[in-house]
């Protein structure tokens, strides 16, 4: 049987659980690819994916299409203002706009990511915002794609409730263990695709 392809598309957080997703898929027979740098938040990702899709030509589509990049937010953290979040209508016209792209080309072989919270205790005096702000872009997603049939990983959920220490120091970036996690929650949303 011939290996699938799954292109994963995603900010700096993708980055860093791909190498351990890419040796849990190929268990599965199954090759993961991706651009080798960040894509940004849902609106960067929104202009670049189409050459992705040309590109890397994948029989699956998982895309993380974050408000802000997480290499942003770990930025922004302690500015006065807080994160720049984007509009609720934008992000859900770019979410929306994302997944017609990839469901064009996967069909129903296509997951979305939510966007995992920041760490309470490392983030700083904003975490508690930036996380109900989190909450929010990720139920104006995940309802807006249930609509178009299209799956979503656990990982928000996942991060939010594990038991082991999932972030760095600047309390976004994910730790060794938040990768491995990682990895394991959007596995078992791409095996749920492959069942479906």
């Amino acid at each position: 049987m011939p290996l699938r392809t799954v292109l994963i598309l995603g900010d700096s957080h993708r980055l860093a659980y791909q190498p351990c997703l890419t040796e849990i898929l190929l268990e599965d027979r199954l090759t993961l690819v991706g651009p080798a740098q960040s894509c940004g938040s849902a609106a960067a990702m929104a202009d670049t994916i189409p050459e992705w899709l040309v590109q890397f030509d994948p029989d699956l589509g998982v895309f993380a299409c974050p408000p802000i990049a997480a290499e942003d937010l770990a930025r922004s953290k302690d500015d006065d203002d807080g994160p720049p979040w984007p509009s609720f209508s934008l992000y859900e016209s770019t979410v929306l706009r994302i997944a017609e792209l990839v469901r064009r080309h996967c069909g129903r072989q296509t997951l979305f990511v939510p966007t995992p919270p920041v760490d309470d205790r490392r983030f700083g005096s904003a975490a508690s915002q930036a996380n109900r702000t989190i909450v929010q872009f990720n139920h104006v997603a995940t309802t807006l794609l249930a609509q178009l049939n299209v799956a979503s990983a656990s990982l928000h959920h996942d991060l939010a409730r594990a038991e082991a220490d999932c972030f760095a120091e600047d309390g976004v970036t994910l730790s060794p263990a938040g990768n491995e996690l990682a990895a394991a929650s959007v596995a078992t949303g791409i095996h749920g695709l492959m069942r479906a």
